[in-house]
């Protein structure tokens, strides 16, 4: 019932939206002033938050403290207005920037904020770039495990919004992974899938962060030579355009190739590189690697003070940025080295200072675990708030709809009967005239088959009838061509009985005519005649009979056709101006051909055709 008055409900509604405006503009008028300001002030300062953001994002401002200043007044601004989407943005930006710094506290306070805004507002794009840098950021800091559960988040949400350049990050970042857990095929599934998306949307940075993995891969399957040839590549390209943010990783990584071939030398040439590349532009992230990578190289070479300088760099940059594991690796190569030249004080004060970072890692992953259970209780509270209020809510509604459902009913029903019995009545006076002139339609088509059925039957009478006089026809030729024969024969029989007492020259005469004779028998056109009369009653018989028996000759289809019509043999040869005893060899070369058996009848069996 609810179904059928949906429609109106639906109208009712609309008639209330359309009236609220008016009410509303009543309302304001007193106020028009007072809000038209409200409007100008709010357009110029959101307007002034987008010409921050877009300033910083197109990197017109180089300056930290600058951009930082300006991102702290985008942000008050928005709060001001309660401009949430342009908070969520200044708040992300402002996350970048202190990431690129190596201020990654701070970063992570800017992006904890983001997702809670993005989630406020439903932006998925920006909750899923504010994932992905968080996640790039623990794997900075030494957090793999925290990292690829970020990544993960943040993949389905790039996918639900088709932003192929962020699933193309997340691709790379999973195929590194794959990479460090040796499963090479799905690492360079990975790399392949996030190649082809980068190179649809032009992202020329990501296409190299691609190819500098896929080197990486190479060299962990120990394809040395391939994957040196990707670097050097790499990183001919880049130092022509004097890039100064990927150059260190692609020196680092070169640097571990080459140490990994026992070239040192050529190892440490291009961590020096990085090194000075990396100290201009202040990557502490960066110089961390570096410095522990040289100061490794350095021990392996069995050099321990210049170990010892860049591995004490290394740890400066590790607790900086704190990485804790690489500042404990750093420390482990320092305790051997202090080992080795007997300073054991200085090596137990490095073990005490591992045994506290250890339990810092161990503490940290209890406060995550911990975070994440509270976060999910807190996700399990607000979706279990949430469905209740929207079944509060649709109570409510239900409630409405059944009021008012009655309302209708009760102000509608007799307007329904009335209305169905005028249908009613009208359908019933309808169907009876279909009724009737379906009766007319029908009488006169049974009289039309009829006369057609009077029609086909005469017709019918008429061809049978011409098929009976053109058989009368056929049987009258053969039975005159047969007379004619016969009395042509007996002429033939007496000119001869004749002749043998006739003188010379009255013989040559009667023979003449004897020959004559036996020509017209031969010749006679009547034959002829009535193989065409036979050909036209029965059309397809020669063809059917030769298709069968095609060994059948002229002569012998002739005499299968005067035996069609039912004519003896005595009949035949008469006709045919020969001995019966030529038609019996005749019956019997026939029979012979068709292959037919003692007990079946030739006449029978030709009949068929």
């Amino acid at each position: 019932m609810s179904l059928k008055f949906k429609p109106a409900l639906i109208r009712l509604l609309a008639f209330q939206l359309l009236l609220s405006p008016l009410l509303y503009s009543c309302n304001r008028n007193g106020n028009s002033k007072d809000n038209s300001n409200q409007d100008s002030e709010y357009i110029k300062d959101t307007s002034r938050v987008h010409q921050i953001l877009e300033s910083i994002s197109s990197n017109k401002i180089t300056d930290f403290d600058g951009s930082l200043k300006l991102l702290g007044i985008a942000r008050q601004l928005s709060i001001h207005h309660d401009f949430t989407d342009g908070l969520a943005r200044t708040l992300y930006s402002t996350g970048n920037l202190n990431l690129k710094s190596n201020r990654y506290k701070e970063a992570l306070a800017c992006y904890d904020e983001v997702l809670m805004l993005a989630d406020k507002t439903g932006n998925i794009l920006l909750k899923a770039r504010c994932l992905e840098r968080m996640a790039s950021l623990h794997l900075s800091m030494n957090d793999p495990n925290l990292s690829l559960k970020l990544y993960y988040q943040a993949l389905p949400l790039f996918e639900s919004v088709n932003n192929k350049q962020g699933i193309a990050s997340v691709y790379n970042i999973l195929g590194i992974y794959k990479t460090d857990q040796n499963e090479f095929d799905t690492a360079f599934s990975y790399f392949k899938k996030a190649m082809s998306l980068n190179s649809e949307v032009n992202n020329e940075y990501g296409l190299l962060q691609n190819r500098g993995n896929l080197a990486y891969l190479y060299e962990k399957q120990g394809k040395m030579r391939d994957a040196e040839k990707i670097y050097l590549e790499l990183i001919g390209g880049l130092e022509k355009e004097n890039e100064k943010i990927s150059l260190p990783i692609l020196y680092d990584n070169l640097a571990s190739l080459l140490h990994q071939s026992k070239r040192n030398e050529e190892s440490l040439e291009f961590l020096r590189k990085g090194i000075r590349i990396a100290e201009d532009t202040r990557d502490t992230s960066m110089l961390e690697s570096l410095y522990h990578n040289t100061g490794g190289l350095y021990y392996s070479m069995k050099k321990p003070d210049s170990a010892a300088y860049y591995l004490k760099r290394s740890v400066i940059c590790a607790r900086a940025v704190g990485a804790v594991k690489s500042e404990m690796k750093a420390l482990s190569l320092l305790m051997a080295t202090d080992t080795a030249s007997g300073n054991y004080k200085a090596a137990a004060e490095k073990s005490n200072r591992m045994v506290i970072l250890k339990d810092s890692v161990y503490s940290r992953k209890i406060r995550n675990n911990l975070r994440n259970s509270e976060l999910g209780y807190e996700n399990d509270k607000k979706e279990k708030l949430i469905a209740y209020q929207q079944l509060e809510i649709k109570i409510t509604r239900q409630k409405q709809t059944w009021f008012l459902i009655l309302f209708l009913i009760s102000t509608l029903s007799l307007l329904l009967l009335v209305a169905l019995i005028v249908v009613l009545r009208k359908n019933s006076l309808r169907k009876h005239e279909i009724l009737q002139e379906r009766l007319k339609i029908s009488a006169l088509e049974l009289g039309k088959v009829r006369s057609d059925e009077e029609i086909h039957r005469l017709r019918l009478e008429k061809i049978q009838e011409e098929v009976r006089t053109k058989k009368r026809e056929q049987l009258s030729n053969a039975l005159a061509i047969e007379q004619k024969n016969e009395l042509l024969n007996q002429i033939s029989e007496k000119i001869s009985t004749a002749m043998g007492d006739a003188d010379s020259i009255k013989a040559d005469l009667l023979q003449q005519i004897v020959s004559s004779i036996k020509t017209q028998v031969r010749n006679s056109g009547e034959v002829d005649h009535f193989n065409e009369k036979f050909s036209s009653l029965h059309q397809e018989f020669y063809a059917n009979l030769k298709s069968r028996h095609p060994d059948l000759t002229k002569t012998e289809l002739k005499f299968c056709a005067y035996l069609k019509i039912n004519l003896s043999g005595n009949q035949i040869a008469n006709i045919l101006n020969v001995t019966n005893e030529a038609i019996r060899k005749t019956r019997y070369r026939i029979r012979k051909k068709m292959d037919l058996s003692s007990d079946e009848s030739l006449e029978h069996y030709i009949s068929t055709f």
